[in-house]
């Protein structure tokens, strides 16, 4: 593997892991003051990202 391989490969585990713990804070938590469409928009783009892997 390239350094520039291995570079993407790890921006990809970060990527994950931030939208993880992103995803817990905006979903899991009822009074966290984030409105209902920035959830949807959140969830949608993470689809969309997923589906680019």
């Amino acid at each position: 593997m390239t350094g520039r391989k291995r570079e993407f490969g790890n921006f990809g585990e970060i990527r994950v892991d931030f939208l993880n713990r992103y995803q817990e804070l905006i979903l899991n938590e009822p009074e966290s003051g984030v409105n209902q469409a920035l959830k949807e928009a959140f969830l949608a783009l993470r689809k969309a990202a997923e589906a680019m892997e």
